[in-house]
């Protein structure tokens, strides 16, 4: 993976012109194309935008914020607008140098034109593409001063990651992409070409996800009599899917190059934070004099652009933790937290932590030799698009033969997942653990563990996968047998989930279901 940074308070900017081509202005896709039309307008500076097609509303929108309208376009068989004359016709019409083709339903916030510049300035052709928000807006926006801070917390609070495959923008110089094949806008496959053409060309793949915050507005697909599976699936999209023999995934994970904040650029890549505690106080019996080995095991790691924090939660110790650690002093962020419980001490880590990714290990975990780089690696290769990377520990059943798939979560399964995940090693993405607040105090460990790993993966669309290997040797496993968990562990970890903003209404039918399977 490659590195561009740059400065998030840069005031340079670039001078972009933005076409799309909307739906009709009609009910709630009219309101929500209105929106995000509305906030491309208020970027700074001010884009050239270029609305292209005669649906409904379109002429009189551009004529309300004052934009360029290109009724006259090439239709399919079905009516369907082509991509092959829109992206001609911006080419041949747009004024700037760099140009976006944004689909209509997307809120762009003023950070983009910063992105923009600051990619155009490092690199002569390029391709920016990015993770999107998706959030339920029913109603038109008002455009007062503290929209976009309004909406970020409501990103906070309720936004879902859309999955890697979906590709809501391409920003490029105007020399590239003049010539496309007609795909069909809207179906499936067109944005897959995209990005693998760029990459068959050699061409930079900017991943944006870290830098720019681009929200997708919820919607139905009622314009398609076949839904999202016609616009996905269905014929138009198996056109789409013939040109040029697409094939490949074409998704944000193959980005070549992630564009990542000037701040973080002398920051350690991972955060490891270690939590050594009385016997009692945790799931995995803890061992004092153990702490000092576990810290020898990841100083003995091939990957040293990490930091190390230890955190002395204990009680009492009959061997003193400071005293054990003096010899790496040099190397570890020792804080000393007594008399504190054990997440809330992982919490005050997360805090504390400033790595892009964050561990979390127990005094008595062993890092087995030349595991993190691998792991690290792991993230190297899937550009944003990993937010969750599950390992397993020694001398326990592989988790993940036992729970093969991390896509598809729910809170309902938790009968089943809870052995699996919690027999599990977790390298986090820290800014996406930090989103949902951290870990539930409320909640014993691993359950804590385990419903942020819930929580971000069924509620806030984080990507999890496995790294299907032992990464870690739990010593004291063999000592002490983990205490099994109770029905109050499983009713307050469903409670937890169910009280969350970000639950969907219809999820909430599912929640006798989530009970019921504990029973």
């Amino acid at each position: 993976m490659n590195y561009l940074y740059f400065d998030p308070k840069s005031n340079v900017r670039a001078d972009l012109t933005i076409f799309a081509i909307p739906k009709a202005f009609i009910g709630h896709i009219g309101i929500i194309q209105e929106n995000a039309i509305t906030s491309w307008t208020l970027l700074n500076p001010r884009p050239e935008i270029i609305l292209f097609g005669d649906e409904e509303g379109t002429k009189e929108l551009s004529q309300k914020l004052g934009l360029i309208h290109i009724p006259e376009i090439k239709l399919n068989q079905y009516g369907t607008p082509l991509l092959d004359g829109i992206f001609a016709q911006a080419h041949r019409r747009a004024s700037n140098d760099v140009l976006a083709y944004l689909n209509a339903d997307i809120i762009l916030v003023d950070d983009f034109t910063v992105v923009v510049k600051a990619v155009s300035q490092q690199l002569k052709d390029f391709l920016i593409i990015g993770r999107r928000w998706n959030l339920e807006i029913t109603k038109r926006l008002k455009f007062e001063p503290d929209w976009e801070d309004n909406l970020k917390q409501l990103i906070k609070t309720k936004g879902c990651l859309a999955p890697q495959n979906c590709k809501d923008y391409f920003v490029f110089p105007k020399h590239l992409f003049a010539d496309i094949p007609s795909f069909a806008v809207g179906r499936g496959y067109w944005d897959t070409w995209m990005v693998n053409q760029a990459l068959a060309r050699d061409l930079p793949v900017v991943d944006a996800s870290l830098t720019t915050t681009v929200i997708h507005q919820d919607h139905d697909y009622a314009h398609l009599r076949g839904g999202r599976n016609e616009a996905y699936m269905g014929p138009e999209a198996q056109i789409n899917k013939a040109f040029e023999q697409v094939e490949g995934e074409g998704n944000l994970a193959d980005a070549t190059w992630l564009l990542k904040s000037s701040q973080t650029q002398n920051l350690p890549k991972i955060s490891i934070v270690i939590v050594t505690g009385d016997l009692e106080e945790i799931c995995f019996a803890d061992r004092p004099d153990l702490i000092d080995k576990t810290v020898l095991s990841v100083l003995g790691q091939d990957y040293r652009n990490c930091e190390i924090i230890v955190i002395d939660n204990s009680k009492s110790l009959n061997i003193s933790t400071q005293t054990l650690l003096h010899p790496y002093r040099q190397h570890i962020h020792y804080v000393n937290r007594f008399q504190e419980g054990n997440i809330e001490a992982y919490n005050y880590g997360l805090n504390l932590a400033r790595g892009e990714l964050i561990l979390f290990l127990e005094g008595g975990d062993f890092l087995l030799s030349g595991k993190l780089s691998q792991q690290i690696a792991c993230f190297e290769k899937e550009a944003s698009t990993l937010d969750l990377l599950l390992s397993g520990r020694q001398k326990k059943e592989k988790p993940w033969e036992i729970l093969p798939s991390l896509k598809d979560l729910h809170i309902w399964q938790l009968n089943k997942i809870w052995q699996p995940l919690s027999n599990s090693i977790v390298i986090w993405r820290r800014q996406r653990l930090q989103q949902i607040g951290g870990f539930n105090s409320q909640l014993n460990n691993p359950f804590a563990f385990i419903e942020a790993i819930l929580c971000l993966i069924m509620l806030r669309g984080s990507r999890a996968v496995w790294f299907s290997e032992t990464t870690c040797n739990d010593r004291h496993l063999n000592q002490i047998e983990p205490t099994p968990p109770s029905d109050r562990d499983f009713q307050q970890t469903i409670d937890s989930i169910f009280q969350r903003p970000e639950i969907k209404e219809w999820m909430l039918l599912l929640q006798d279901k989530a009970y019921s399977a504990i029973e």
